[in-house]
């Protein structure tokens, strides 16, 4: 992708981007309530789903502590 697309999974407003972070072959999105999105490849796991699967979609990393921003 060369250019911004609005990604359907963060289109609320309880669901505002205020971290996000780029990598080689990974997105992640830390919204303000504390949830973290990512996608991306994955060959590792480094997405934090459970599983080594690309990812061409955004999804919702599951349990994080609530206080995932003190560890940014």
């Amino acid at each position: 992708v060369t250019t911004f697309q609005k990604v359907p999974e963060l289109q609320s407003e309880s669901q505002s981007n205020t971290i996000i972070a780029c990598m080689n072959d990974s997105t992640y999105v830390l919204t303000k309530n504390n949830e973290l999105f990512a996608c991306g490849r994955n060959d590792y796991g480094q997405l934090g789903l459970g599983h080594d699967n690309k990812v061409n979609t955004f999804k919702k990393i599951q349990n994080l502590p609530k206080n995932i921003k003190n560890y940014l």
